[in-house]
């Protein structure tokens, strides 16, 4: 079959408008949320085996919100922090906690579960805005946070891995996983 172009402008517009139109029906547009997880979903995951969670809100002192900006390297956005337990009939299994960081420019929601003896979980990727970088949610990223405490760097080019290509997600994903434990730390019971 043979197309007759009768103009290359005319061209040149089909092309683009095929080309929005192709984009369009990705849906991943930079900035729009991709809820990969629900929070239900994600205590599955950080949070396994506890039959039951519950929440509770703390405020931070000043004196330790600066240890956790301190030991974590991020700047905490409020005073006051959500410390979520996993239960297994009544006894404390891990704790989780729910945190943004910014990418490369949109912030990533992340559900980080930590055992009650400070050891790392796993850290999931809940909702994701950015246009690219969510091989991060993928296991063979986040097992290399599994079983880290405060005592290891987690930080990209020393103990993490970077994906390709992702790297302000990555470094994201560590700034997560840093965080969580460094409140841990202050607010655990």
């Amino acid at each position: 079959m043979i197309i007759l172009i009768p103009s290359l402008r005319r061209a040149a517009g089909c092309s683009l408008l095929l080309l929005s139109a192709i984009a369009g029906a990705s849906g991943a547009r930079e900035g729009d949320p991709r809820v990969l997880m629900s929070r239900e979903e994600a205590f599955k995951v950080i949070l396994p085996g506890a039959d039951r969670v519950v929440s509770s809100t703390r405020r931070l002192t000043t004196e330790a919100r600066a240890r956790v900006e301190k030991k974590s390297g991020r700047r905490m956005a409020a005073d006051t922090v959500t410390l979520w337990a996993g239960l297994k009939y009544g006894d404390t299994i891990g704790y989780a906690f729910i945190l943004d960081e910014i990418g490369l420019h949109h912030s990533i929601t992340f559900g980080v579960g930590v055992k009650p003896d400070g050891r790392l979980v796993d850290c999931v990727v809940m909702v994701f805005r950015e246009s690219k970088g969510s091989e991060i949610k993928d296991i063979r990223f986040r097992r290399q946070f599994h079983g880290k405490t405060l005592s290891d760097p987690i930080r990209l080019h020393r103990d993490i891995v970077h994906v390709t290509g992702a790297t302000y997600s990555s470094r994201a994903a560590a700034d997560a996983v840093r965080k969580a434990l460094s409140l841990l730390a202050e607010v655990k019971p």
